[in-house]
């Protein structure tokens, strides 16, 4: 019996042997690819923390770029500056789009926009206008739609005539007519809703 159980635990001792000199190859092939894998990785990360330090020092050594903005948005080229007539006619279309372009829900808001296109000494005199016209158009349910085609700007003169069309509704009746104003502005400081900076100071209608 005894030595029955000798030659069982000699034969698991030898199976044992044969599993682990089996095994030891793989394990070591195992380990020769993670190995492999940590070189690559190690290398990877060397290039790319080099990398790294090359863009932070070509920025840090590289000066700020200045990029120009029209009052549009749109980008300018450093070489490119904006047109005085085409940003005090971009001021101008835009006043009279709020000026002139409202319904009876809209046009207190609309024409108080508007009023940030205006010269501190004529607003006064806007400030009346508007409160009438304000009452005009909710008491009588009136909207208007003013379609400007034309804006001449004398830069010498600081004048700028409108030509275009303008449609009111009153209480559903449609009448159409002619647009024609002219506006005396001057310069000022810009602001969000004017960031052009051009104020109206006298209106007139032609």
């Amino acid at each position: 019996m005894n030595r029955r159980m000798t030659q069982e635990r000699e034969d698991f001792v030898l199976l044992k042997t044969k599993l682990e000199s089996v095994s030891l190859p793989k394990a070591l092939a195992d380990l020769k690819h993670a190995n492999q894998f940590l070189k690559v990785y190690a290398l990877l990360s060397s290039a790319l923390s080099i990398l790294c330090v090359c863009l932070a020092f070509s920025l840090l050594f590289k000066g700020p770029k200045v990029i120009a903005i029209a009052p549009t948005g749109l980008p300018l080229s450093l070489e490119e500056k904006p047109s005085p007539g085409l940003e005090i006619e971009s001021a101008i279309r835009k006043y009279v789009g709020l000026r002139y372009s409202w319904d009876a829900k809209t046009v207190k808001d609309r024409l108080y926009l508007a009023r940030e296109f205006v010269h501190q000494a004529a607003l006064k005199s806007f400030d009346s206008d508007l409160s009438e016209v304000v009452k005009f158009s909710v008491d009588r349910n009136v909207s208007q739609r003013g379609y400007t085609s034309e804006v001449a700007v004398d830069l010498a003169k600081q004048v700028a005539r409108i030509r275009g069309d303008r449609v009111t509704t009153i209480q559903g009746l449609t009448a159409a007519g002619p647009l024609a104003l002219s506006l005396q502005f001057e310069s000022g400081p810009r602001t969000k809703v004017n960031p052009w900076g051009i104020y109206v100071v006298r209106e007139r209608n032609e």
